[in-house]
């Protein structure tokens, strides 16, 4: 597809609370419109279909691989389920944006790239922070010198969820745990802007009864002496507040994985605000990079790219590693 003459046409897999927002607010694009959504639960798929108005709806997922007429397929299942759903849509020929993380290793997500990159179809990780207009002019700030050489970036993640031992966050043979589910978010975001993987990983974890992670805390050296400290957890609650500490001032961001502002500290004492207002659920700006990127003919992101995903994967391998 290399331009928009006509609109994107997407399709839904796994139509739970996330695709939910994801599908409301690709209503609200004019460039997209949702042509079919998939559920081996039949009546779940019916009713979201009815909710946004959605022709084709299928039960079975080979049936929607090849008969749904859908450009672009958002995946939103558990993440163990990943890889073998997106080997699939790219084997039928369709593009594919889905949700973080797109695996539970980094062996696996170059495994779908490589198919992606071999057929010419986009792919990119859901990693919808970083299409928010306040992390946008962050980045552009660092790029650009604002608060001179950075060298230590804060950053956590962390949620109380219901004590449910057989929900998909405690187990284990659903990639449960707080790294894979809420882990990859201050990592990915130290990522944005250190562009690389640490040379050391320091770590400590508690872990549920059932085995998992369940709270995690993670110091990273990246190359340059550039330091992380992040966390994620499923047993407390923090504000998921981040820092950008440089030689000339620092940044702080609310609530950074959908952030609404972002407040610039200088070292002169001078302070500047940006804030937005967030359109929709916070899944607009990823969907307008996913229609730019298709109207271009691109197979990935230059704000998302194959080899950051890689990255990010990596440095969760290593962090498990050290947990034996």
């Amino acid at each position: 597809m290399n331009n928009l003459t006509k609109k994107v046409r997407w399709g839904i897999l796994a139509p739970g609370r996330i695709a939910q927002k994801f599908a409301h607010d690709l209503k609200l694009s004019d460039e997209s419109e949702i042509i079919s959504v998939v559920s081996r639960d039949k009546q779940r798929a019916e009713d979201f279909a009815e909710k946004h108005n959605i022709p084709e709806v299928f039960s079975n997922y080979d049936d929607f691989y090849y008969r749904s007429t859908c450009d672009v397929v958002y995946i939103a299942s558990p993440h163990v389920f990943h890889k073998e759903q997106v080997i699939a849509c790219l084997n039928a020929g369709k593009s594919v944006i889905c949700e973080k993380p797109v695996g539970i290793s980094s062996a696996e997500a170059k495994e779908m790239i490589d198919l992606a990159v071999s057929k010419k179809l986009f792919f990119m990780e859901a990693m919808w922070t970083r299409f928010f207009p306040v992390i946008e002019r962050v980045i552009d700030a660092v790029t650009n010198g604002k608060i001179g050489q950075v060298s230590m970036i804060k950053a956590d993640f962390c949620f109380r969820a219901p004590l449910d031992f057989e929900d998909r966050l405690y187990n284990p043979k659903l990639g449960g745990g707080s790294l894979l589910d809420a882990g990859i978010y201050p990592i990915t975001f130290a990522q944005f802007f250190y562009h690389s993987e640490p040379t050391i990983i320091n770590t400590e974890r508690v872990t549920t009864p059932t085995g998992v992670d369940g709270t995690g805390v993670y110091v990273l050296r990246y190359p340059g002496d550039k330091l992380a400290i992040l966390s994620s957890s499923i047993l407390t609650k923090t504000p998921y507040n981040a820092m950008i500490c440089g030689e000339e001032g620092y940044i702080v961001i609310e609530d950074f994985l959908c952030p609404p502002k972002a407040t610039f500290h200088y070292s002169d004492g001078t302070v500047e605000t940006f804030e937005n207002e967030t359109i929709g659920k916070g899944y607009f700006y990823e969907i307008k990079e996913v229609e730019r990127c298709l109207s271009l003919g691109l197979i990935e992101s230059p704000k998302r790219t194959h080899a950051s995903t890689i990255e990010v994967l990596a440095t969760m391998d290593k962090i498990q590693n050290t947990w034996g």
